[in-house]
């Protein structure tokens, strides 16, 4: 009987180190859930965004061509205040990125 009593605690113990494992697996396998789909949500987001830009700088060189000299300086001006885009950014996201659990982050 004393035997078995000192063994409980340590089987208490076991269960609840079992019981917390298995809540972090759960929560683990919820987050990566929720990183697919932020990555995806991001990947479209870039993807508008891209076009979005494309569209503008095609409408700006449309604007350059066909306005009269008196408003080219606001197209240079509209053209200043656009973000560049970066053509770097996959290489500097392969730097960014980690491996956890086979699983890019």
């Amino acid at each position: 009987n004393q035997q078995l009593q000192q063994k409980i605690p340590s089987t208490k113990e076991k269960l609840k180190e079992a019981q917390e494992r298995q809540r972090l697996e759960n929560e683990n396998r919820q987050l990566k859930v929720q990183v697919e789909y932020l990555e995806e949500d991001l990947s479209r987001a870039r993807g508008f965004s891209a076009r979005l830009q494309e569209g503008i700088g095609a409408v700006l060189d449309f604007l350059d061509r066909h306005l009269p000299e008196q408003f080219r300086p606001l197209v240079e001006k509209a053209r200043e205040l656009l973000p560049v885009p970066e053509v770097q950014q996959p290489e500097r996201e392969q730097e960014r990125s980690h491996t956890w659990g086979g699983m890019e982050l």
